[in-house]
């Protein structure tokens, strides 16, 4: 008897034991985690301004060639507000790998960034006479947590960045002008005034076109396309949030009689919210 009185006390022993072993503690007394949080690398990017570029000649003639690389200056800065930056630099290309270290917290960068790595203003920008790029600046703590930071730059010290991407929320609506249309090639088609409007639209980066079946037809404030944009605002130059449009005919047949006509409105290369057909009469 006195045997198993002392097996069963020494499994009891046991049983206590390993259950503290395996884990059956009590929680913390705030109900928190221990886990602590890493913070990420900031990165402050300033100005930059373009340097000019690293010319090409040809061994042959001496002519210029063109340029195999542009140079540009960039302020920028780079903190870790729990531990220490190890690496960090500049990516040319976006793959993700530093092609210029730069590993000050604060410093004005000079970077010399192949000519392969830029595109012509002008695909985004009618008639930008400049060369864009986009990089990157990348910052790894000694935690291992990698943050970056896009930077759109230029070759051309005036270039206008207030140009790129630029796009409106404005919204317009378009009717028929009520007016009854002819083989006559100057008829008033119809009418255009803004639904929603924040900002006034320059002209110069404006597109209204129409198309009626396979025939598509160009419109202007100047006059010598297809069809003419009338304004009722007070300056030429803008179409304002507040104006009234009139789309007529000049000198082409758009419309005889009932007739859908397509409308395809953009503002720097983007679409305008709108209407995208009316039926005139």
């Amino acid at each position: 008897m006195a045997a198993a009185k002392n097996v069963y006390a020494l499994m009891l022993a046991l049983v206590i034991v390993l259950s503290g072993c395996f884990g059956n503690t009590a929680p913390d007394t705030d109900g928190q985690s221990n886990t602590v949080s890493n913070i990420a690398p900031l990165i402050e990017i300033g100005n930059h301004a373009a340097t000019g570029g690293t010319a090409t000649y040809s061994s042959a003639t001496g002519e210029l060639i063109g340029f195999s690389e542009w140079n540009v200056s960039i302020y920028r800065a780079v903190a870790d507000l729990d531990g220490t930056i190890v690496s960090s630099g500049w990516d040319f290309d976006l793959d993700g790998t530093i092609d210029h270290s730069s590993t000050a917290l604060q410093s004005v960068d000079n970077l010399s960034i192949p000519a392969a790595h830029w595109t012509n203003a002008s695909t985004v920008v009618e008639g930008a006479d400049a060369l864009i790029a986009t990089i990157a600046f990348i910052a790894t703590d000694d935690s291992g947590e990698t943050t970056g930071e896009l930077l759109t730059i230029s070759n051309d010290e005036i270039f206008d960045f207030s140009w790129l991407g630029t796009t409106t929320r404005n919204s317009y609506t378009a009717d028929d002008a009520a007016a009854s249309t002819s083989s006559a090639t100057d008829d008033v088609l119809m009418s255009v005034r803004w639904q929603h409007a924040e900002d006034d639209l320059d002209w110069a980066f404006v597109v209204i076109r129409l198309s009626v079946g396979d025939s598509t037809f160009d419109c202007s404030t100047a006059g010598g396309d297809d069809c003419t944009i009338g304004q009722d605002g007070n300056d030429d130059a803008l179409w304002e949030t507040g104006e009234f449009l009139t789309l007529s005919e000049s000198g082409a047949d758009i419309a005889n009689g009932a007739t859908t006509i397509s409308l395809y409105v953009t503002y720097r290369g983007t679409a305008v919210a709108g209407d995208d057909s009316v039926s005139v009469s």
